[in-house]
């Protein structure tokens, strides 16, 4: 049976369920890296140029982990999944980032899903996909279907439980954190804010847990297209939050080096500034951020909102 590893960073937060049970209902083995610690991230520092962000650092290092580990590891080339709208250039070039970095220490199956210019790339991205696998692609794509609506349905069951989470946790501050699901689901990258919060009395919100009908609106008020399918949704959702009174400050977590992030962060705390009297902390990341000036920007941020809750300030 074939073994193939998934890196648990970047794209793995945005379809590596769906893609772990088509291959397995495939007939493969499928094996997704460790959560992320201290020894991939040093891996992926010394695998990478000196100008990439922290997470594209710590994906070579879950993909040197897995190298080892399976006979094929899955990286697609993720260019855009929908019309007009794309994804960060080093999402473009994770497989030749891991090429260059890896050698030939391991194959890949890189399909490349770019619904930018039609549908069918979608099927083809599949088809290709599968091939190491199944040289039917009538089946493959039966399976792909089969698996995408179970993925679809789970996306929506998750969505409740957020709505569910936020509405018990509304009675201590609701603190909206914006930053990339990759970020900020990774402890270590994160440094475990969303938990830091917890423990200091206040709730995360975060831009997944934003109904799509409130950020819509701050998209068309814009006036102009965002082109990046993460900051589309960050610039949106922040500007919902700002907006919501229930929300009482907005932390930004950035990775350094980040170029989408640097704008859109940028467009939106001028926005919010503008528009809203929020609160906005903004943390840029990197692999030299220490964990207790974190801390300690967090406890004084929270402090404050909590001074300014009981009108102290």
């Amino acid at each position: 049976m074939l073994t193939i590893g998934m890196p648990r960073a970047l794209v793995h937060y945005d379809c590596g369920d769906v893609w772990v049970k088509f291959f397995e209902t495939l007939g493969a083995a499928v094996a997704v890296s460790p959560e992320t610690a201290k020894d991939i991230v040093d891996i992926g520092v010394s695998l990478s140029v000196e100008d990439a962000c922290l997470p594209v650092k710590v994906y070579l290092g879950h993909a040197a982990y897995m190298a080892k580990r399976c006979d094929y590891l899955f990286v697609p080339r993720l260019v855009s999944l929908e019309q007009r709208t794309y994804m960060c250039p080093k999402f473009l070039g994770l497989p030749d980032m891991v090429r260059a970095a890896l050698r030939d220490s391991v194959r890949l199956i890189d399909p490349t899903i770019d619904l930018s210019k039609s549908a069918r790339a979608m099927t083809q991205a599949v088809v290709r996909a599968a091939s190491f696998l199944s040289k039917d692609p009538a089946r493959s794509l039966s399976v792909w279907r089969t698996c995408s609506r179970a993925a679809a349905v789970c996306s929506t069951e998750a969505d409740g439980r957020r709505k569910a989470v936020d509405c018990e946790e509304a009675a201590g501050l609701r603190i909206g954190v914006l930053s990339h699901p990759y970020i900020i689901i990774d402890r270590v990258l994160s440094m475990g804010l969303v938990d830091r919060l917890r423990e200091m009395g206040a709730s995360a919100i975060l831009p997944e847990s934003v109904l799509q009908d409130a950020v819509e609106p701050h998209l068309a008020e814009l006036g102009r297209h965002i082109f990046w399918t993460h900051e589309k949704r960050i610039y949106g959702a922040g500007m919902a939050m700002a907006s919501d009174p229930s929300i009482s400050g907005i932390i930004i977590v950035q990775a350094f080096g980040c170029g989408p992030g640097s704008m859109i962060y940028d467009l939106f705390t001028r926005k919010c500034r503008r528009r809203s009297a929020v609160p906005v902390l903004n943390l840029s990341i990197d692999e030299h951020t220490g964990e207790a000036g974190i801390v300690t920007r967090l406890e004084a941020f929270v402090d404050m909102l909590t001074r300014a809750e009981r009108g102290c300030m």
